[in-house]
């Protein structure tokens, strides 16, 4: 079995996992690291649609073309609910998640409607992920994996925070736990739906990594925002498991 991933730095945990755990058995595995310099710039456009510039489409073509993968995985997505829930926004909003209504709202927080910030993650979501689409037209079989479930602890949330946001969070402070998981949801939410509509198979995190509330268990934190080596080998098992039971129908 061959697996190639695109991606970035979740990708790199898991490519990471992949040798550590020395997982060769579990299948022959290529990742494109979209961080890597060679790939500077890889986002050519967001408005009026989500483009990556034609060297990384020619070159991800080029590396299906050698490689002959039995599968694609993407997970070119995640800051997007990192970026707007890790530190409070200047306007500091909150909204309700309508299935779970009864969250707490933030103290102070400003309450914006749900269908705001649903559209907010599905344009953001979707249009990214939209660029990858031409994947489906090389290989039916096309995965994309879900972001790591958030962190609850503020403490080791905020100490493993970049220096940059480390300083906006002392400026501004750190949005709530719940605030997280809420943005969290909306952003896997309109994933989902993008897989959903095109024809990819949508890969959760691994069910057992969060608790009962939703947040990532701390044995599978690796900082703030990613997995650690053994959440990256959970997924390695997901894929391996994914694509054998697709490629056996």
């Amino acid at each position: 079995m061959k697996i190639l991933a695109i991606g970035s730095s979740h990708l790199q945990n898991i490519a990471t996992a992949y040798s550590h755990f020395k997982r060769e058995k579990l299948f022959s595995f290529k990742s494109i690291n979209l961080n890597d310099a060679l790939y500077s710039g890889w986002l050519a456009s967001r408005e009026p649609i989500y483009k990556i510039n034609s060297f990384t489409e020619n070159n991800i073509r080029s590396n299906i073309d050698s490689f002959k993968p039995d599968a694609l995985f993407l997970s070119v997505g995640g800051n997007e609910y990192f970026i707007h829930s890790a530190i409070k926004d200047p306007r500091n909003f909150d909204f309700c998640l309508p299935d779970q209504p009864d969250l707490e709202i933030a103290k102070g927080a400003e309450v914006l409607p749900y269908k705001l910030i649903n559209t907010f993650a599905q344009n953001e979501i979707g249009g990214l992920y939209s660029a990858f689409k031409f994947l489906t037209e090389i290989n039916t079989n096309v995965f994309s994996l879900g972001v790591p479930p958030p962190v609850k602890q503020d403490d080791f949330f905020y100490d493993n925070l970049g220096a940059e946001l480390k300083a906006a969070a002392r400026e501004r402070g750190l949005s709530t736990p719940i605030q997280r998981y809420k943005m969290w949801r909306v952003c896997d939410e309109a994933h989902r739906l993008w897989c959903d509509s095109n024809g990819v198979s949508f890969i959760a995190p691994p069910f057992d990594t969060s608790d009962e509330d939703g947040f990532m268990r701390e044995t599978y934190r690796g900082d703030a925002f990613h997995g650690s080596l053994q959440y990256s080998d959970k997924v390695l098992h997901q894929m391996h498991d994914a694509v054998s039971e697709r490629i056996s129908l």
